[in-house]
């Protein structure tokens, strides 16, 4: 074709939606190295506010897990947990029911066990979060005496 006919072409893949704009696209990307990549069309900011997305969906497939054992604890407690990758660095900070800071560890690796000596802890409703990246998994342990 000569740069007549591209441009043609290049006006059809740019302004049609349907048939002919489709294979405009494809023959400009296959033949003369144009490159079209079709956006999803955004109204509003309904889209990526969608009430279907469910936060535990995307932490399970992300790979975030922490559980808790024994729970109730007495003595101790084991938290075992798993990060995405090898490289991972986290956090478990534990509260009380109050909101105040008992316990921070930071983690890392893939996977691994936190033991936290609660000999010294009252006995009482606690909360645990394992954070990494910006996400947040947690929970509630119970010491009882």
């Amino acid at each position: 074709m000569d740069s007549t006919e591209i441009a043609g072409f290049v006006s059809i893949a740019e302004n049609s939606t349907g048939t002919a704009g489709v294979q405009a696209r494809n023959i400009l990307e296959y033949d003369y190295a144009y490159n079209y990549f079709n956006c999803p069309n955004i109204n509003g900011t309904a889209s990526y506010k969608s009430s279907n997305f469910n936060m535990e969906d995307f932490i399970h497939i992300y790979g975030i897990k922490i559980t808790v054992m024994p729970n109730p604890a007495r003595g101790w407690t084991v938290f075992n947990y798993q990060l995405p990758n090898d490289m991972s660095k986290g956090m478990i900070k534990i509260i009380d029911a109050y909101g105040k800071l008992i316990e921070i560890f930071t983690i890392t690796g893939k996977q691994g066990q936190k033991v936290w000596d609660t000999k010294n802890i009252k006995s009482g409703i606690y909360y645990y979060s394992l954070n990494f990246s910006g996400l947040s998994k947690s929970g509630k342990l119970i010491i009882n005496k």
